[in-house]
């Protein structure tokens, strides 16, 4: 309690792991927080018979002490999230408004295996399963989503940009750069309607962090930054990455500039080696900063 520091309380899942990391931290829309969880896991990857808090996002209202679980969204394939390890808990939910659009409110979260989900925010479904509004799937490839989106809105429309680690890639337009050994930043529009319509605006290969290119992890990509002049012009979709996979264990160590409407590359460069997976750009007085392996790295308009 903000109030009282002293009035605490917990609400933990209620099975063997389907941690909260949460790594974008939580949301809220002002009533209570909406979180993430992972997979069920119980000494080997298994599904548990009955639904427990994990694969979901969820919605915890009430005072600290009475801290509770009072909505909760979880796709009909949590089950096979669980075997697999393809969970939620590697994203967050980012709130997203959509003005004429029946509803209007939405979570947006991606699971580890690219499946990118609109659900509507105000009505999650409470343990029904499915019932998603939108469920993209924008890479074949297990274990290849982990980070946060980004929204952002201009005179084109509303758009979301995500990176995915590898493909092979799906629904990216004709024209697009996804190479499928590669990480992929990822524009989407989302256009009013009941539901709404996301559609696949651009893809453009970025590289990416490196760990073990030959293992099942693979290269796995920075989290995104948007910014803009004014709040709605000129956005530009700001990651860190590198020219390729340059080897087991490397780091990403460039700034990517990517046009948040078109996809086309502004900018490239930089040395900044110790970019490490998930890590996010910030923007301060008309720098862009990147935290690497002992240090910071500030890129500025020249």
């Amino acid at each position: 309690d903000t109030k009282n520091p002293t009035t605490i309380g917990a609400w933990s899942t209620r099975l063997s792991g389907a941690a909260i990391w949460s790594p974008g931290g939580f949301a809220s829309d002002g009533n209570g927080v909406i979180i993430t969880t992972g997979n069920y896991f119980a000494g080997s990857f298994t599904a548990p018979a009955m639904w427990g808090d994990s694969e979901a996002i969820i919605r915890l209202t009430g005072m600290p002490t009475a801290l509770t679980r009072s909505d909760a969204y979880l796709p009909a394939r949590w089950r096979q999230m669980d075997i697999d390890d393809q969970d939620f808990g590697s994203s967050s939910v980012m709130l997203l408004t959509v003005p004429g659009a029946t509803p209007s409110s939405y979570g947006v979260s991606a699971s580890k295996d690219a499946h990118l989900y609109f659900v509507n925010s105000a009505k999650l479904g409470m343990d029904g399963g499915g019932g998603e509004l939108v469920d993209l799937t924008l890479s074949t490839s297990s274990n290849s989503a982990h980070v946060f989106p980004v929204a952002y809105t201009t005179a084109s429309g509303i758009h979301v940009a995500l990176t995915i680690d590898r493909g092979p890639y799906m629904g990216c337009p004709a024209g697009s750069t996804a190479d499928p050994a590669l990480g992929v930043l990822m524009g989407f529009t989302v256009t009013p309607g009941s539901p709404i319509k996301v559609t696949q605006s651009w893809c453009t290969t970025v590289g990416g962090s490196t760990l073990n290119a030959a293992g099942t992890i693979k290269n796995r990509t920075a989290s995104p930054l948007v910014t803009t002049t004014d709040g709605k012009s000129q956005p530009i979709v700001w990651v860190g990455g590198s020219n390729g996979l340059d080897g087991v264990g490397s780091t990403a160590s460039l700034l990517y500039g990517v046009d948040g409407e078109t996809g086309a590359v502004l900018y490239k460069g930089g040395n900044c080696p110790g970019i490490r997976q998930w890590t996010t750009p910030i923007a301060v007085k008309g720098h862009i900063v990147v935290g690497a392996d002992g240090r910071l790295c500030s890129w500025s308009p020249q």
